[in-house]
């Protein structure tokens, strides 16, 4: 799957002074996924982030899943790694 490209967003929406940029990596991290790009989101004055604007999601765990011509494949709350492993398989097709 060398088309198909994951990262993370840190959508910053409350606690901000906890949910820092360094959080963020230090997680990826501990999880074993230090290999993924890592974006931050803060915000800005003081309104939700853009991607979560833009995206419409709704808290944190969100996924989306973004296919050809930026078409939404999978916004969700949860995902189950059955269906992701669905969703992203089809799009490397």
């Amino acid at each position: 799957m060398d088309d198909v490209t994951f990262v993370v967003v840190q959508t910053v929406f409350e606690g901000h002074d906890v949910n820092t940029a360094e959080r963020a990596l230090a997680s990826v991290a501990q999880h074993g996924l230090s290999d993924l790009a890592v974006g931050r989101d803060p915000g800005r004055d003081g309104g939700p982030p853009d991607i979560m604007r833009n995206y419409r999601t709704g808290g944190t765990p969100w996924t989306v899943i973004i296919g050809p011509e930026r078409r939404v494949c999978f916004d969700g709350f949860q995902i189950d790694p059955d269906t992701a492993t669905a969703i992203v398989g089809q799009l490397s097709r």
